[in-house]
C-alpha cells in the first residue's frame, strides 16, 4: 500500500486471505502511478515496518519455524488436552520454570502462575483471607472476587456498590462494635 510517499510493508510472513504476489504487484502499481503524475511526486517511496492488524495473527506468528519447532516438542513431551491446569494435570517442569522466570524478572523470592485470571481471584482472597478476618467488600466487586470472598469463611461486610457514604457507614458500625 503506498500512501503520502510511504510505502507500507505487512511484517507477517503470512496473512490470511492475502496474496504477496498481488500485494507486490499492488505496490507496483502504486508506484508506477506515482511516477506517471507531476514532478514532485518523483521521490522514491520509503517504506515503513508496521502490524497487520487484518488478521489475528498480528505478529506473524503463524509462520514462525521457531514456534513451530517448540510447539511439535512440547506436543511430543506433554501431549494434548482440552486445558491445562495445575489443579487437573498437577505441576510439570514448564510451571517451575516460568514461575522462576517471572520471579526473576520482578525480583521476588517466588511467583505463581494460574491458569485465568477468575482462579488467580477466587484462590489469592482464599489464601489470604481466613475463617476469623474481617473484610469490607463492594457489592458490585468481580464475581470471581466474590467467590473467593465466600470460600475464605471470614466474617464479610457488604456495603452499596462504589458508595462511600454507605462504606463510612459500615466502617463506622464496625468501629463501634470493635470498642464494645
Amino acid at each position: 500500500i503506498t500512501t503520502n510517499n510511504h510505502s507500507l510493508v505487512n511484517t507477517s510472513n503470512n496473512s490470511k486471505g492475502t496474496n504477496s504476489k498481488n500485494n507486490e504487484k499492488g505496490r507496483r502499481n502504486a508506484k508506477d502511478k506515482d511516477s506517471k503524475s507531476s514532478p514532485s511526486s518523483q521521490q522514491q517511496p520509503q517504506e515503513l515496518k508496521v502490524l497487520n492488524f487484518c488478521n489475528f495473527d498480528f505478529l506473524g506468528l503463524q509462520t514462525s519455524n521457531t514456534l513451530r519447532k517448540a510447539s511439535t516438542e512440547a506436543l511430543n513431551k506433554y501431549g494434548c488436552g482440552s486445558c491445562g491446569p495445575r489443579g487437573f494435570y498437577g505441576t510439570i517442569d514448564t510451571h517451575l520454570q516460568l514461575e522462576d522466570a517471572i520471579s526473576k524478572f520482578t525480583k521476588t523470592d517466588n511467583a505463581i502462575m494460574y491458569s485465568d485470571g477468575a482462579s488467580t481471584c477466587s484462590s489469592t482472597v482464599a489464601a489470604f483471607a481466613k475463617r476469623g478476618d474481617l473484610l469490607v467488600v463492594d457489592e458490585g466487586v468481580y464475581e470471581p472476587l466474590s467467590t473467593g470472598v465466600f470460600l475464605s469463611r471470614a466474617n464479610v461486610h457488604w456495603f452499596r456498590h462504589n458508595d462511600m457514604e454507605d462504606l463510612e457507614r459500615v466502617l463506622k458500625e464496625l468501629q463501634a462494635t470493635d470498642k464494645k
